[in-house]
C-alpha cells in the first residue's frame, strides 16, 4: 500500500485562510505564490443600497506575492449570496458610491493602480503589495433578505493558474432618501445621462421611419382598395 502525501494543496491552505483560520502564510503555502487579503483597520467594507434601483460596493484590498518574477492576475470573479445581479466595476469611483459622510475614510487608500492589477496591465512585485479600494457600481438593487451583514467571494486567478479565493464580510449600508440626495452626480449620473440621451435620440431618429412606414402602408391599402372597384 502506497504511502499518501497529508501534505495540504495550495487550495486547501488558501480556502482555510480566506475562512479567517490563522496560518502562517509563507510556512504553509508553496512558494512563489500570490495572496489576497481585505485590508485590515479602520476601513470597512460596504455595499451601499443607495436608493431602490442603486447600489455601490466599497472593498479594500491588498494582493501580494512572493513569486521573484512577480505575478499578473489573468481573471478574477466576484459572487454575491444573490444571483444575476451585474456589478460595474471599471467606470465608477468614490464619488458615485461613497456617502459624502464616509469619503474621507477610504481618501487614502484611493489607487489606480490596484485596477490596474486587476486588468492584467500591471504585475504585482515581491515585496511591494498593491494595496487599495474596488468601487463597483449596479443599478440592480441588494437581496430582500440581506441586512446587517454579507458574506462574498472574491477568486483570483494568476498566469501559473492558481486560484486564491477571498471571503469577506460587507456591511450592508442603507441610505435614507435625504442621504441619498446628497451624493453628488459624479460618474455613475454622468453615464446615467447619456443613456437617457442616447435613447431618446433614438427615439427621435425613429419617429420619421415610423411616420414614413406608416405613409406607406396606408397608400398600400388605398391602392388595393381602389383596385377593389
Amino acid at each position: 500500500m502506497k504511502n499518501q502525501s497529508l501534505e495540504p494543496s495550495y487550495e486547501d491552505v488558501a480556502e482555510l485562510m480566506a475562512a479567517g483560520c490563522p496560518i502562517d502564510f509563507p510556512n504553509a503555502l508553496p512558494r512563489h505564490s500570490f495572496r489576497a487579503e481585505q485590508l485590515p483597520g479602520y476601513v470597512e467594507s460596504c455595499v451601499y443600497a443607495l436608493g431602490p434601483l442603486d447600489t455601490g460596493y466599497v472593498i479594500p484590498l491588498r494582493l501580494a506575492t512572493d513569486r521573484p518574477s512577480g505575478t499578473i492576475i489573468t481573471d478574477w470573479t466576484f459572487e454575491l449570496p444573490w444571483q444575476d445581479h451585474r456589478i460595474n466595476w471599471e467606470d465608477y469611483g468614490p464619488d458615485d458610491v461613497i456617502p459624502i459622510k464616509d469619503r474621507d475614510k477610504y481618501k487614502s487608500l484611493i489607487n489606480p493602480r490596484l485596477m490596474e492589477v486587476l486588468k492584467g496591465d500591471r504585475r504585482i512585485r515581491r515585496g511591494s503589495p498593491v494595496e487599495g479600494v474596488v468601487f463597483g457600481h449596479s443599478f440592480q438593487p441588494i437581496g430582500e433578505s440581506s441586512h446587517g451583514v454579507i458574506s462574498v467571494k472574491f477568486s483570483f486567478t494568476d498566469d501559473l493558474e492558481n486560484t486564491v479565493p477571498l471571503c469577506i464580510d460587507l456591511n450592508v449600508v442603507t441610505l435614507s432618501h435625504a442621504s441619498a440626495k446628497r451624493l453628488p452626480v459624479g460618474r455613475a449620473g454622468r453615464l446615467l445621462r447619456r443613456d437617457l440621451v442616447e435613447s431618446e435620440r433614438r427615439s427621435v431618429l425613429a419617429r420619421p421611419i415610423e411616420a414614413l412606414i406608416a405613409g406607406e402602408q396606408a397608400q398600400a391599402q388605398m391602392q388595393s382598395g381602389l383596385e377593389a372597384l
